[in-house]
């Protein structure tokens, strides 16, 4: 008797999902098994083509490397995650197509968000109407999923609506000694349209003059008519809120028709790249993941698990993908078998999801009680002490590491002694050194 066939059937029981062996004989005798029992599924709706793929394609690979790598290791609570992708091109009608796909015939436990925000409108519709959790991994974060938050939608992006215009301008604001002329300049999708909307509106609060605004559609083939547009403005520094391909292209056509002002966008996934290959002083990126030059333990494991999964993308461009993976994996954990979405969605209100070390809640919390929430991290304590004395004695402005030509001024409070304190200071001075001379060489005057 010989095996003739082997079969690998799914089943979908609601939000349970079952996996079938059927093996077949030439004598006509049949066997069946099951052999896995998964979560119901998580289902991304992602850019995987089209005008946003190379921002967000990155991310659902890293997404799936983490996750693969987590059901190597047996899952989560003994069952493996089943990550259900589906393509979108970055167009509204098809993230609406593959949201009811993934609800109505995956029956996934969540859906995910990994695209441009024109996106955004149809997945919450469709999440709303099966009241099935949206989160948002590697996506901007829109403004609902900020506190008072809607119910439905959650985020861990490193960039936000409104907070990064703040971020951005503030530094404009703080690093320009004469009066600001800002331009803005972003692609023609709602979220990057309103964003720079909100920051031109914003600049004017602070004292800046907007004197230009460009918006590019997706895609586009040359932006040097926008470039141009900008650069008969006279800025003196330009702002871009978008994806990366419209900040940096927007950027280079500029220099290239002899703008030399100042140029300030988000640190999306490819900037730590594209910095080394950039080479400009005056190009400046926001962000909020500490880049792969720091080589943090995290770094490491991200590095290890993308590794193995063979991925074509630059690490660097990685770090998205894995802290949504780390977010699936902690809600699954705390979402009780068999899971549903009701189950998953207390479990992202409610799941411990890692965080930083020290944790600001966690101290408030455990201080009203008059205990200290783990073993004190003492340095941690005396650096903050020594930084808000800084700050009261010196002031806020008078506080930013800085340079003038070759000078690399550091703060340092009314305390401060050289002495036992040499080597940190050539650190200091080193990795500045590093950095400018490597990713970020100053245009036109030594670094």
């Amino acid at each position: 008797m010989k095996i003739t066939k082997v079969e690998s059937l799914h089943a979908d029981g609601g939000w349970r999902s079952l996996d079938f062996l059927k093996i077949s004989t030439d004598e006509g005798l049949v066997g069946w098994s099951e052999y896995n029992e998964s979560f119901g599924g998580v289902g991304v709706s992602a850019a995987m083509t089209g005008p946003g793929a190379a921002t967000y394609a990155p991310v659902v690979e890293a997404m799936k490397a983490y996750l693969e790598h987590v059901n190597s290791r047996n899952g989560v609570n003994g069952k493996p995650i089943r990550l259900i992708v589906q393509d979108d091109g970055a167009e509204p009608s098809k993230a609406a197509a593959n949201a009811k796909k993934l609800l109505t015939q995956d029956k996934v436990v969540m859906l995910i968000n990994t695209s441009l925000s024109s996106t955004y409108a149809p997945m919450v519709a469709e999440a709303k109407r099966a009241n099935v959790p949206l989160y948002f991994g590697g996506s901007v974060c829109p403004k609902d999923t900020y506190p008072p938050a809607d119910p439905l939608q959650f985020c861990s992006s490193a960039f936000g609506a409104n907070l990064d215009s703040q971020g951005a301008l503030g530094f404009v604001k703080a690093q320009a000694k004469e009066p600001v002329r800002i331009g803005f300049a972003a692609m023609a999708i709602p979220i990057a349209r309103a964003e720079i909307d909100y920051a031109e509106g914003l600049s004017k609060t602070m004292g800046m003059t907007p004197v230009e605004k460009q918006i590019s559609p997706p895609p586009t083939p040359d932006y040097t008519p926008f470039a141009t547009k900008l650069k008969e403005a006279n800025p003196n520094w330009v702002f871009s809120w978008s994806p990366w391909v419209s900040q940096v292209r927007t950027f280079e056509a500029l220099r290239r028709l002899g703008w030399n002002g100042r140029y300030i966008t988000w640190a999306h996934l490819n900037a730590e790249e594209e910095l080394g290959r950039i080479r400009d002083g005056e190009f400046y990126v926001v962000g909020t993941n500490a880049f792969f030059e720091d080589n943090l333990p995290v770094h490491a494991e991200i590095r290890a698990i993308t590794h193995r999964a063979n991925l074509k993308y630059p690490v660097s461009y990685l770090t998205e993908g894995f802290i949504a993976g780390l977010v699936i994996e902690q809600v699954l954990k705390a979402t009780p078998w068999p899971a549903s979405p009701q189950k998953a969605l207390a479990a992202m209100k409610d799941g411990n999801l890692r965080h930083a070390y020290f944790d600001i809640p966690d101290q408030m919390r455990a201080n009203a009680t008059g205990y200290f929430p783990y073993t004190p991290a003492l340095p941690m304590l005396y650096g903050l002490r020594e930084a808000l004395d800084i700050i009261d004695e010196e002031g806020l402005e008078n506080v930013i590491a800085r340079r003038e030509d070759r000078l690399l001024l550091l703060p340092a409070g009314p305390r401060f002694s050289l002495a036992g304190e040499i080597k940190n200071v050539i650190t200091a001075v080193a990795k500045s050194h590093h950095y400018w001379t490597e990713h970020v060489a100053a245009s036109g005057r030594p670094p």
